[in-house]
């Protein structure tokens, strides 16, 4: 997790690894996109026990693939 703060007050909570449904959300695609884009290696993800969790970098870099504005992060 990454936690970002411009004071000790306000904290920001962002996951470094986030849930197909949640990816599929982001993109605004389905979650079977979210699993064939996995299986050709276009986003990164990891297994934990039964869960398979996209990695957030991944999937800012696909997005910003064909998109030469900056993505906010």
């Amino acid at each position: 997790m990454i936690v970002m703060s411009n004071d000790s007050a306000e904290r920001t909570i962002i996951p470094i690894l986030i849930s197909k449904a949640d990816c599929a959300s982001i993109l605004g695609v389905s979650v079977r996109a979210i699993d064939y884009l996995i299986t050709n290696k276009k986003l990164e993800s990891r297994r934990l026990g039964r869960r398979v969790l996209v990695v957030r970098s991944s999937v800012l870099r696909f997005a910003a693939k064909d998109n030469p504005e900056p993505l906010c992060q």
